[in-house]
């Protein structure tokens, strides 16, 4: 029984030492890849990866603190360049880095910001494609919902015109812009009875044209009177 327990503590001494030895190698490969170095033009670094696998394989002990502090300067670095840069694409890779961060709350405050200031530049603009620009650039932007309302706005004012108009171009110009426009289906029944409209014109003009015999007003009116 002694012997049972002696080998028991011999096996468990072994195990730690094994697995100290093996933490320790692993760190100090870690130690020597670290090469970071804030770069402009980087937006992920290999050697984050490593330091946060190295804490779901170890997470207590010294070496786990010096990973934690690591990873710690990395993040204030990388934040410090996002506000340099100030661009969304790189508050967005900070936050997928560091999605649980002390800089987080300030990261997407600055977003928000940055959204605002294309918005009001879009509302300066009051044009289309600006505000379809908008919603490709930031699709989940606070502001996306009020550049919505502005299309629809363009779009209801766009088609007043276009019926105003009321000619095959500017409905055909209409759908280009607006190809899922609510409107579609009346254009499409407006375009329908101005080509009927168009053959009626055409053949009328073509019998007064071609025929030796006047034809009365009355019945040139009544032929455009189908549509």
């Amino acid at each position: 029984m002694e012997i049972f327990r002696f080998l028991i503590l011999l096996i468990g001494i072994f195990t730690l030492i094994t697995g100290c030895l093996s933490m320790q190698k692993e760190w100090d490969q870690i130690q020597s890849k670290d090469t970071y170095e804030s770069d402009p033009l980087k937006s992920w670094y290999p050697e984050l990866f490593h330091y946060k696998r190295f804490l779901s394989k170890y997470p207590h002990g010294e070496l786990a603190d010096k990973a934690r502090s690591r990873i710690k300067e990395i993040e204030k670095l990388e934040f410090e360049k996002a506000e340099r840069k100030n661009e969304i694409h790189w508050y967005h890779c900070f936050l997928r880095d560091f999605p649980n961060s002390d800089f987080a709350i300030k990261a997407e405050s600055n977003i928000e910001k940055i959204e605002e200031l294309h918005f009001e530049k879009a509302l300066q603009e009051n044009t289309l494609s600006v505000y379809v620009n908008f919603l490709e650039q930031f699709p989940n932007s606070k502001f996306s919902s009020k550049a919505k309302l502005k299309i629809e706005e363009i779009e209801n004012l766009y088609f007043d015109d276009v019926i105003k108009k009321n000619t095959i171009n500017t409905y055909l110009d209409f759908l280009k812009q607006f190809p899922d426009s609510k409107y579609k289906d009346e254009i499409y029944l407006n375009v329908e009875k101005l080509l009927g409209w168009d053959i009626i014109k055409r053949e009328v003009e073509g019998n007064i044209i071609t025929n030796n015999d006047s034809i009365p007003l009355e019945d040139i009116s009544s032929s455009f009177d189908v549509v």
